[in-house]
């Protein structure tokens, strides 16, 4: 027997947890929508997808604090590792 992994719907918790704090974000979205409007892919959903997952990992290690060389920064570079921003990506390009 095999353990279901998955959270809410999602891949997993950590990208459950990356999604919610994206997408109550006001300011962000808005960001984000107008990044995809300058994304040039010819038409690839893909290529778009891809894109933006790279766009949003980008912003989650932006804000990911510096906390020096510790296990609690072991255990969040971790956790933002197993976010499947490309999961993300197409709820964002669902709307």
């Amino acid at each position: 027997m095999t353990k279901d992994s998955t959270y809410q719907g999602w891949r997993n918790y950590e990208t459950w947890c990356a999604a919610l704090w994206m997408n109550n974000d006001y300011g962000f979205g808005t960001e984000v929508t107008e990044y995809i409007s300058t994304i040039t892919t010819d038409g690839d959903y893909d290529d778009l997808t891809g894109e933006l997952a790279f766009y949003l990992q980008n912003y989650a290690e932006e804000i990911t604090p510096d906390l020096g060389a510790s296990m609690a920064a072991d255990l969040l570079n971790y956790a933002i590792e197993q976010v499947d921003f490309y999961e993300i990506a197409e709820t964002y390009l669902m709307d």
